[in-house]
């Protein structure tokens, strides 16, 4: 087959040179060098990879930022990720429960996601005891890492290893939270969580991969502080749990649904049918 003569799209998902980039910043000498090092060589492949293309997609505004940067002449659209909200559905307790309990959801042998449990764990949990003293954290996903099973040995703080199906832990959490300090991309963890009507506290960088308004479909907070302080809202008003329950279920059907998302890439396609 003639390759060269037929309509060709790169999708990128995520400009994982940004996240090399990232990575170089917070972790230590050595591997700081090797990651910086790879993360232009991976850039100048990104370059060579756009150029090769008709169109380009990624899944978020912001990837679509960082291509820009790339400065090829290939355009680029933005094919959002979806969830499947026929299978993530509310649990009817799940934004009233009375139980103060904190739910992470991700794979825990990631290094954007260790990160952030730990930060929560060490730096902000603390701070919700304070008001809430009872709360729970658990922190539910598959492999985690030696430093995540330590979490374990703190009273209150649960480590699930790999479960069958997360909806059980989704539905019995009060609060879902994403304190990631990297993050690229869709998170699709806060996307389950919305779809279900658990009310979510993320970082900026967790949240600006969702199609959310701060404050309406889900809490912001970049500080320990602040991002206890939402969580602690959260677990004390039921109220404010069943706001954020049903705006943040509303916006997943409306913004990430997969049929929405696939529209933009129907689109590219009908360019060329």
């Amino acid at each position: 087959m003639d390759f060269e003569s037929v309509f060709r799209i790169m999708d990128f998902c995520d400009m994982d040179s940004g996240k090399w980039a990232e990575y170089s910043q917070r972790i230590s000498f050595p591997f700081s060098r090797v990651y910086a090092s790879e993360s232009k060589k991976l850039r100048r492949y990104e370059r060579d990879v756009a150029r090769a293309f008709d169109h380009c997609v990624v899944a978020t505004q912001a990837e679509r930022e960082d291509y820009n940067r790339l400065q090829v002449s290939t355009p680029c659209a933005v094919v959002a990720n979806g969830v499947d909200t026929s299978y993530f559905v509310p649990n009817a307790d799940s934004a009233n429960g009375a139980i103060p309990s904190i739910v992470f959801l991700g794979r825990m042998d990631y290094f954007p996601n260790i990160d952030g449990v730990c930060f929560f764990a060490e730096n902000i949990l603390p701070l919700v005891r304070n008001k809430v003293p009872h709360a729970q954290f658990h922190i539910v996903g598959s492999n985690p890492a030696r430093k995540v099973r330590e979490l374990a040995k703190i009273p209150g703080i649960s480590v699930t290893g790999y479960v069958p199906d997360v909806r059980p832990y989704l539905g019995e959490n009060a609060v879902g939270v994403a304190p990631l300090r990297l993050a690229r991309g869709t998170q699709n963890k806060i996307l389950e969580s919305m779809a279900m009507g658990v009310p979510v506290v993320a970082t900026t960088n967790a949240a600006k991969g969702i199609q959310a308004v701060p404050g309406r479909d889900l809490l912001v907070g970049n500080t320990p502080s602040e991002f206890a302080t939402h969580v602690i809202d959260l677990l004390q008003n039921v109220h404010l749990r069943r706001r954020l329950s049903e705006a943040a279920r509303q916006q997943m059907d409306k913004a990430h649904l997969w049929p929405i998302a696939m529209e933009t890439l129907d689109e590219l396609l009908g360019q060329r049918c």
